[in-house]
């Protein structure tokens, strides 16, 4: 004798966000249980609603991912809890591996000065890191026009006397 029961029951985890459909269930004469393949269970995950982040807050959360990956360069295994506060910033041979890493061709002097006008300690938390990006912008940007501007006399000399080219 084979005795079948349906359970067709929708069950909704409001944490993990699934939905859950049971399947039918078969039983033999022996008390054995077997499921019926033409209805398996399913479970699937229901995509929650993302919401729109602002492009300000994207770059937010880029710059905090940066902040978290080179601050946490230096951290040693046995740290004490009062020490924890400090791991979590970081120092100018940091700052300089930072400019490096991003392509940032600068001399270490100004470098060091942005991070002395931001922090005087040896160390920057993330908003102290906030202010240390714009002002090390702007001397990179400083930089690349005074190049610029050297190359644009280059060329201007060389286009008016044309047998006077620097590199001949």
């Amino acid at each position: 004798m084979i005795r079948v029961s349906q359970k067709n029951v929708k069950i909704r985890d409001e944490d993990t966000e699934t939905v859950s459909e049971s399947q039918s269930i078969r039983s033999d004469h022996h008390g054995n249980r077997k499921s019926d393949l033409s209805s398996v269970t399913q479970n699937r995950r229901l995509k929650p609603a993302k919401p729109v982040k602002t492009e300000k807050e994207r770059m937010d959360q880029a710059k905090y991912e940066i902040y978290q990956f080179y601050s946490r360069q230096h951290v040693k295994r046995d740290i004490g809890f009062d020490e924890q506060q400090e791991v979590l910033k970081i120092n100018k041979g940091e700052i300089l591996a930072f400019c490096r890493d991003f392509n940032i061709k600068l001399p270490k002097s100004k470098i060091q000065e942005a991070f002395v006008n931001v922090s005087p300690y040896t160390s920057v938390d993330f908003e102290q890191f906030n202010k240390f990006l714009p002002l090390i912008a702007l001397e990179y940007a400083s930089l690349k026009v005074r190049e610029t501007k050297f190359r644009l006399r280059e060329l201007k000399y060389v286009l008016e006397y044309p047998g006077n080219s620097l590199y001949v």
